[in-house]
């Protein structure tokens, strides 16, 4: 787990002193995004937190993304899976006053906890409980994005996005429906 935060802190700062060198706060568009989301995989689904730094220079997005995903396990098997995503993408933006689109592409680092081999099961009255083997991984991934926003004011904005996240170990899709951005939304 430490890799992975220690991965996600070093792009973060990376890519922030990259912007900081080529960001024209006066012509150039920005925001933060944030949002909650549902995820899927091959056999599982759950509830995911997402957060964006984005800039546009021209009609290109820049954005470094994190996510936090989480299996819905109620009364189920253990470990509960959780996986995290941090990464960097690159897109078109078209946009005009009230609306934008995005289409986003890039890569990143996934890692997370997820089931391996069966241990045992313990039965109750009414529930049984399967354990597993905690497999922690860390693997590369390709991300994929596509996003509307609705432009409320010059500084405030909501959104839907699509995102794919394909790895080798627990690809995922999601859907964003909630996506509060703040920030310069219109020159």
């Amino acid at each position: 787990m430490k890799h992975i935060y220690f991965s996600f802190l070093v792009l973060l700062f990376c890519s922030t002193d990259i912007y900081g060198q080529i960001i024209d706060f006066k012509k150039d568009k920005y925001w933060i995004d944030v949002g909650f989301c549902s995820y899927g995989s091959e056999d599982k689904s759950g509830s995911s937190f997402n957060l964006g730094l984005n800039v546009v220079k021209g009609d290109t997005l820049y954005k470094v993304r994190f996510h936090n995903s989480k299996e819905s396990n109620f009364l189920g098997s253990h470990p509960t899976e959780r996986f995290y995503c941090g990464g960097m993408m690159v897109g078109k933006e078209f946009s005009n006053k009230e609306v934008q689109m995005h289409l986003l592409s890039g890569f990143g680092i996934t890692g997370g906890i997820k089931r391996g081999e069966f241990l045992y099961s313990k039965s109750s009255e009414l529930f049984s409980k399967d354990y597993y083997q905690e497999d922690v991984f860390v693997t590369p991934s390709m991300l994929l994005e596509v996003g509307f926003i609705i432009k409320l004011i010059k500084n405030l904005g909501l959104g839907i996005t699509f995102w794919g996240n394909l790895n080798t170990e627990k690809p995922m899709f999601g859907i964003t429906i909630l996506q509060l951005k703040i920030g310069k939304l219109r020159k």
